[in-house]
């Protein structure tokens, strides 16, 4: 048994623009809408597409190009949206690689630190209940790390020389 479904877009009765609210059901059981609002019956693709209201009892809908979110957009004719610009994905890749390099430099300096905290000859120095609980904390991070990497460094398979119940329980 077929049943149809019905597909209706909010709209301003002002503008013509929909807002992106959407409903569907059986024929004939549009939903109510807002006063300065009602709904348009079909399909419409309510990014790139509007309604004419010329004749506000029987709009049309047209093809319409939203305004640009911002200046790193531009019109993508085939997509019918903005994609970012190519410059704009360069400069987002160019921030990511050094947002990398930063960390990749960053996690030895920490490493480093650690250790030397940690270190007995440094350790001595801080004799301060607030700095023997934040010594005790970089231990545990300390130590939870160590666990992990040598986690990383266990045989995974038998023929590794790894016992695949340990593995299979980490």
């Amino acid at each position: 048994m077929d049943q149809a479904i019905a597909f209706w877009h909010l709209y301003s009765k002002e503008t013509g623009y929909f807002t992106g609210t959407s409903s569907s059901g059986p024929p004939g059981t549009c939903p109510d809408s807002k006063e300065g609002f009602a709904w348009f019956e079909g399909l419409a693709d309510v990014q790139s597409q509007r309604l004419d209201l010329t004749d506000p009892e029987n709009p049309t809908l047209v093809d319409w190009q939203p305004p640009s979110p911002g200046p790193d957009y531009a019109w993508d004719e085939k997509a019918r949206r903005h994609v970012l610009t190519p410059l704009a994905l360069q400069r987002m890749r160019d921030e990511a690689d050094a947002r990398g390099a930063i960390s990749r430099a960053e996690d030895p300096t920490l490493r480093a630190l650690r250790e030397l905290l940690l270190s007995p000859t440094v350790r001595a120095l801080f004799t301060a209940p607030a700095d023997l609980d934040n010594l005790q904390r970089l231990q545990d991070a300390d130590t939870a790390i160590a666990a992990a990497r040598g986690a990383l460094q266990a045989p995974a398979t038998p023929e590794e020389g790894g016992d695949v119940d340990a593995v299979l329980s980490r």
